[in-house]
């Protein structure tokens, strides 16, 4: 999976299975716990129309 930042703290990556219809997008913020940094994401699934290739 990869993640791509928009230069203003959020992130946005895509996951699509192979042969599969689904695609999961995960968008999120840039946070420090501690000395860590993590990108908190959440995802949302989507299903794309039959014939529809998005």
């Amino acid at each position: 999976m990869e993640i791509y930042g928009d230069g203003t703290g959020q992130y946005l990556g895509q996951v699509i299975e192979s042969g599969s219809p689904c695609r999961i997008v995960f968008r999120g913020p840039l946070v420090r716990e501690g000395n860590v940094k993590l990108i908190r994401a959440r995802g949302v699934q989507a299903w794309l129309r039959e014939g529809k290739n998005v």
